[in-house]
C-alpha cells in the first residue's frame, strides 16, 4: 500500500523552503546554528542550511564578519 501524502508539506510551495524569508527573520548578525532554530529551515537540515548561507554570502546578502558569525547586509 503506497504511503499517504501529508499534506502539510504540500502546502509549503511543494516542500521548498523560501530561504529569503529565513533571511529577514534572522538578527543583524546571526550564526549557523541560529539558521537551524528557525523550524521551516530545520526541517531541511544542516547541508542546506549552510548552503544557503553561502548563497546569502555570494549574492552579497550577507558578509562574514568572523569565524562562524555572519552580518545580514
Amino acid at each position: 500500500m503506497a504511503s499517504a501524502k501529508r499534506p502539510a508539506r504540500q502546502a509549503k510551495q511543494n516542500g521548498r523552503v523560501d530561504w529569503d524569508a529565513v533571511l529577514k527573520g534572522l538578527p543583524k548578525t546571526f550564526g549557523a546554528a541560529e539558521v537551524l532554530q528557525n523550524p521551516i529551515a530545520a526541517t531541511k537540515g544542516q547541508g542546506q542550511a549552510f548552503a544557503a548561507i553561502g548563497r546569502w554570502v555570494a549574492t552579497k546578502r550577507a558578509k562574514k564578519v568572523g569565524k562562524g558569525q555572519y552580518q545580514r547586509v
